[in-house]
């Protein structure tokens, strides 16, 4: 029985409590479930406590909503244009591109190119 682990022994090959393997798996049963309140209890604190720092740092910066949310800000005090919010491209289906050549263009953008079509006719007037 070398290859395989007795299932009466812990990791560390000592025995298990006494009793039937019923009564084993019973009290590991409950002292799994204890650990995992005891878990629980100890991410909810650190939760509260990171949100407590979140919201320290959103009044310090004076973050709102909308830039944690991923919309776009004023760049250097400038205001954004509703058409650069919005896209520069609108797409067949409606979708729309930014136009910035960061990352991957959209799918709909390289099949019109693809098809050897012309991307200022998707252009945003």
């Amino acid at each position: 029985m070398d290859d395989q682990q007795n299932p009466t022994t812990s990791p560390g090959h000592q025995p298990l409590n006494p009793g039937t393997t019923a009564e084993q798996y019973q009290r590991l049963m409950q002292q799994a479930q204890v650990l995992l309140e005891q878990a629980a209890k100890l991410r909810e604190m650190e939760r509260q406590e990171v949100l407590t720092d979140v919201r320290e740092k959103v009044r310090m910066y004076n973050i709102t909503s909308e830039e944690i949310d991923g919309a776009p800000r004023a760049v250097r005090g400038r205001k954004i244009s509703k058409q650069a919010v919005l896209g520069r491209y609108r797409g067949p289906n409606g979708e729309t591109w930014s136009g910035v050549n960061i990352g991957r263009k959209p799918d709909w953008v390289r099949k019109i190119i693809a098809e050897g079509g012309n991307l200022e006719d998707y252009l945003v007037k």
